[in-house]
């Protein structure tokens, strides 16, 4: 409908609708794009704007206008080594790239969509001259992580609607949110300063762990959902608890990157035999979107843009 779309991901948002839509999704790296004048960050530094594009020079080139330190921001991302427009068709050199297409942490059924998608995107890399192997860094299997970001997501949410209370005058009742808001902000209610503190410190750990995997591979390949492609409606339609869970399964791969603040874009390379499309995910070191926009242009190039369905 638009040539770009604006978004924003505190766990996905940017990836997952671009995944679904059979389009380009480039989640900036942490303080590549500000917040401000008047927002420090999103979620206690978990979230990031962006937009959803049709292909990987557009986004490109969005994001060589949305980047840039603004007075008052808490941190900025890494200086690129230039605009990132001038990235599309620079030749990337030899990459070592780890894939896996089942997540770490368990649970999450296998889907044969998923494998091929993945599979397939490695095939492309390493017949584009890459050293591609099975990994990933073992930290994305933290059993803790899934709890502990959606209780800093609960948080959050509590104070964004004590903020809208205060913005327009009188605070907003329990009856006014949808049901899975509703859940959210009690589970958020009951978490207390301190254990707030603790997640977001237990955070800084794991992103540490996170991103020393980088140091020994240049890029990773997942799938963006965590799950096949799905009905309208499918998140909700059995109540909160099920909504809940279908959520955690939906992010499992998207979510940790937003944690650790890495740039990460999806790229529609595959398609459902219902025509339905399935983007894979590439997650670079921190600050690296520069690294991302030249792999992710070769392999746009090597496998043909589509058209989203």
């Amino acid at each position: 409908m638009v040539p770009v779309a604006g978004a924003g991901g505190g766990g996905g948002s940017i990836r997952i609708p671009a995944s679904l839509c059979g389009l380009v999704g480039l989640k900036p790296s942490r303080g590549r794009v500000s917040h401000g004048p008047v927002v420090g960050e999103g979620w206690g530094g978990l979230a990031t704007n962006g937009v959803v594009t049709r292909t990987v020079r557009d986004s490109a080139a969005v994001l060589d206008v949305l980047a840039g330190f603004e007075q008052g921001d808490p941190s900025t991302a890494p200086a690129l080594p230039g605009p990132l427009a001038r990235e599309v068709g620079a030749d990337p050199g030899r990459l070592r790239v780890g894939f896996t297409a089942v997540h770490p942490h368990g649970g999450l059924p296998e889907d044969a969509d998923l494998t091929a998608a993945v599979t397939g995107a490695a095939g492309l890399l390493e017949s584009l001259g890459h050293r591609v192997e099975p990994g990933f860094p073992e930290a994305l299997g933290d059993p803790d992580f899934p709890d502990r970001f959606f209780a800093i997501v609960c948080a959050n949410l509590v104070a964004e609607v004590e903020g809208v209370g205060l913005w327009r005058g009188r605070p907003v009742a329990v009856e006014e949110l949808e049901a899975f808001n509703r859940f959210v902000s009690e589970r958020g209610r009951a978490i207390g300063a301190a254990e707030h503190i603790l997640n977001m410190l237990w955070t800084d750990g794991y992103r540490a762990r996170m991103v020393a995997w980088w140091t020994s591979f240049d890029l990773l390949l997942v799938p963006t959902l965590g799950v096949a492609p799905f009905r309208i409606g499918w998140h909700t339609a059995d109540g909160v608890a099920a909504a809940l869970g279908r959520a955690i399964r939906t992010v499992a791969f998207t979510a940790p990157f937003n944690a650790t603040g890495q740039p990460a874009i999806s790229l529609p390379l595959h398609r459902t035999a219902a025509g339905l499309p399935v983007g894979v995910q590439l997650v670079a070191a921190p600050g690296r979107e520069d690294v991302l926009i030249r792999v992710a242009a070769q392999l746009e190039s090597t496998f043909g843009t589509q058209d989203a369905g």
